[in-house]
């Protein structure tokens, strides 16, 4: 208990932190690709429902995970997914920044929890997610998937291994169908619309770390 309370005011403080890597990883990719940030200032109560996510994921994990080390990779994972998740939102661009580092915190998990068979597996699993996405974005082409949707599948892929893919892919599926079921029965969504992935496969990252420790 006193170490989930530990985590939970670590993840507090880290939502200033977060905060401040948002607003200026946004504004350098937008200077550096020349593009203009149009995104909208966050609703004050979805920016302070994010805050309260990423306490309570701390705090999850503090109390789940016995191995301080092993825990706070895991949370280090979930604050960088609502990172991404964030900046993608924003101006449709994942930082390669961010996705070497979830690769460095990947193969660190990995190495920490698992033995070198399971660690192979994941480097398998991360060649599989990354050519999973680029033969879905030759099919329906690179201006819809990015690089950097791959490059976030290969990490994902990385972080997870097998079977906790598995229980990721499906996570990410299932959000991605109600948002879009939502969304064109609202009619805000067209056949035509631009969905930023990231958001979604961060979803089925949270799901296969939460879940594994739920089991």
């Amino acid at each position: 208990m006193v170490q989930a309370i530990i985590f939970g005011f670590i993840g507090f403080f880290l939502c200033f932190l977060l905060e401040y890597l948002s607003r200026y990883l946004t504004k350098k990719k937008c200077i550096k690709h020349e593009i203009i940030n149009n995104e909208k200032k966050m609703d004050i109560k979805i920016k302070y429902a994010l805050y309260i996510l990423h306490i309570t994921l701390w705090a999850f994990i503090g109390f789940k995970v016995d191995n301080i080390y092993l825990a706070l990779l895991i949370s280090f994972l979930l604050s960088l997914a609502l990172l991404i998740s964030r900046i993608d939102l924003g101006i449709h661009i994942i930082p390669n920044e961010l996705v070497l580092t979830m690769i460095v915190i990947g193969i660190l998990l990995q190495l920490v929890s698992f033995d070198l068979k399971s660690f192979l597996i994941a480097i398998g699993c991360m060649i599989g997610m990354g050519a999973l996405f680029l033969i879905t974005a030759a099919v329906i082409g690179f201006d819809k998937v990015g690089a950097g949707d791959v490059k976030l599948a290969g990490a994902i892929g990385l972080v997870l291994g097998y079977p906790d893919i598995l229980t990721a892919l499906i996570a990410m599926s299932a959000a991605m169908i109600l948002y879009c079921a939502i969304g064109f029965s609202a009619y805000k969504l067209t056949l035509r619309s631009m969905l930023p992935f990231a958001p979604f496969m961060m979803i089925g990252m949270i799901t296969g770390l939460i879940s594994n420790l739920i089991a």
